[in-house]
């Protein structure tokens, strides 16, 4: 994978037109041109660059590439806080339970209309990734709560009602994601916020080498 050098230059004193044609609409903006002067510019490079996506930048880094995850707000803000409900995975915490059966109602709640081998690879990885990222509700015996949701079932639509849905009281996605960004936090990655251009990223170097 080639370097990706960092965005950084677009703080350079360049000058930039002062209107912008899209279609039928106008935009009219200022231009700070002085700006290179009041903040120094420095440039990063990356094996490779991710918007978003900070379980994708993790994978990059654990393959030992080095990375970056660039996101428009702090990482917490993500829109990822907003998922309620839950992810359905066959962990079989609260009953027996298959990745089979999951496969099998996904596939006929998607009027077999869906793609059977994306599927059959997502239900079947699910139980891994959810004790990798979920970080909430326990059991008395201290395994990863699950809920009857939807229209999950057992041994293929013939066992009844499945608990099958891994949550953190309503609030699953903003458990999720605090606990992958404490993760970053865990591997003292390094961070950088700018008002300016009103970005975030964080940079993972390829510091899980070895273990």
């Amino acid at each position: 994978m080639s370097g990706v050098r960092g965005l950084s230059r677009l703080l350079s004193a360049r000058r930039w037109p002062r209107r912008s044609f899209t279609g039928t609409r106008v935009f009219m903006f200022g231009i700070v041109e002085r700006i290179s002067a009041q903040y120094p510019v420095v440039d990063h490079e990356f094996d490779a660059v991710v918007v978003g996506a900070l379980r994708a930048a993790f994978g990059l880094s654990e393959a030992e590439f080095d990375t970056a995850c660039v996101t428009k707000l702090f990482p917490t803000r993500s829109h990822t806080v907003a998922a309620q409900v839950g992810i359905n995975a066959a962990l079989g915490n609260m009953e027996g339970d298959n990745w089979r059966w999951h496969f099998y109602d996904t596939v006929k709640v998607s009027d077999w209309l869906g793609d059977q081998d994306a599927i059959h690879y997502v239900t079947e990885q699910a139980p891994t990734a959810m004790v990798e990222v979920m970080g909430g509700s326990r059991t008395e015996d201290g395994k990863i709560y699950q809920r009857a949701f939807g229209r999950q079932s057992l041994k293929f639509g013939k066992g009844g009602q499945a608990h099958r849905c891994c949550c953190v009281a309503d609030r699953t996605g903003h458990s999720i994601l605090h606990t992958s960004y404490g993760r970053v936090r865990q591997d003292t990655y390094r961070s950088l916020s700018s008002p300016l251009c009103i970005i975030t990223w964080t940079a993972f170097p390829p510091a899980t080498r070895g273990r």
